[in-house]
């Protein structure tokens, strides 16, 4: 008995599909990562940049009220606050507070304060649970959905992220 072997006729691998097929996946990586990526890229750092402008600094004031109002952190710090406008001359405040060794690259607890300046009097309330239990100020009737909220937690995740 004798063992066949097969002949190569040339159809085995279809070579010129495999071909055609890597170049074509070239040619699209090509355009993804030189014309697509870079653009989106910029497009998000343009959004980004927007976003964060449009951030307000606390007034000197509310903060050191805000600060002043503050319970035991247990050895956590003030990253950073930022405030959003809200409804009926109201503002969002947020505080993003985190462990002293903790790496720029992630968000600690975010804390949210409703507040507004009528003359001289300066009224806080706190928005959600953490500012509820690490500060003295009272429960306010709106909650982290209410107009600036989001924004504001927003903005103090990203100053506490930015170098």
């Amino acid at each position: 008995m004798t063992a066949t072997t097969p002949t190569a006729t040339g159809r085995d691998i279809p070579t010129r599909k495999l071909v055609v097929f890597l170049i074509v996946v070239a040619v699209g990586l090509l355009v993804y990562f030189t014309g697509i990526k870079p653009a989106v890229r910029q497009h998000t750092l343009d959004v980004r940049a927007e976003r964060r402008a449009a951030c307000a600094p606390v007034p000197a004031a509310t903060e050191a009220a805000i600060r002043a109002g503050l319970l035991d952190l247990d050895d956590r710090v003030v990253r950073s606050m930022r405030a959003k406008p809200s409804d009926d001359g109201w503002w969002m405040v947020t505080a993003n507070i985190a462990e002293p060794d903790v790496p720029r690259g992630f968000t600690g607890d975010m804390l949210t304060w409703r507040v507004r300046e009528v003359g001289s009097a300066l009224t806080i309330e706190s928005v959600d649970r953490f500012a509820r239990e690490l500060s003295t100020f009272p429960a306010s009737s709106v909650d982290v959905s209410a107009t600036g909220a989001h924004d504001s937690r927003w903005c103090a995740k990203n100053a506490a992220l930015s170098p």
